[in-house]
């Protein structure tokens, strides 16, 4: 239990608060060019104000995944940057690079196949 309460202490601290604000930054940042490049490639024919929503949502959502995962890797500061980066810009397929981090750090296999075998 005083485990975890540190854990919520170091969250809320001066530099917890400022780390998760960054990276929400970032993964904003990300989600917003991801946007961008999904209607410069006529995935979308214009503007969609509830995609860009929900790109942002998303991209906020896996950028924190990735964060914990770093942290919990013992990562580079930078690296961190780079891998929340990456996740944040990839959406949902950003979730498939968190989980594969968190498998290595407990040395687990991971098989991850979008196919639907059912027939």
């Amino acid at each position: 239990m005083d485990r975890e309460l540190e854990g919520i202490k170091a969250i809320f601290s001066d530099n917890g608060i400022f780390q998760h604000i960054w990276v929400m930054g970032i993964s904003m940042l990300a989600g917003l060019i991801g946007h961008i490049e999904r209607i410069q490639n006529h995935d979308e024919k214009k503007f969609i104000f509830m995609m860009f929503i929900y790109d942002m949502v998303t991209s906020s959502f896996v950028g924190l995944l990735a964060l914990y995962a770093c942290l919990s890797a013992g990562i580079d500061i930078y690296m961190i940057g780079v891998i929340v980066g990456m996740a944040a810009h990839s959406g949902t397929k950003g979730l498939s690079a968190v989980l594969k981090i968190v498998a290595g750090k407990y040395k687990v296999s991971v098989n991850i196949d979008a196919k639907d075998d059912k027939k």
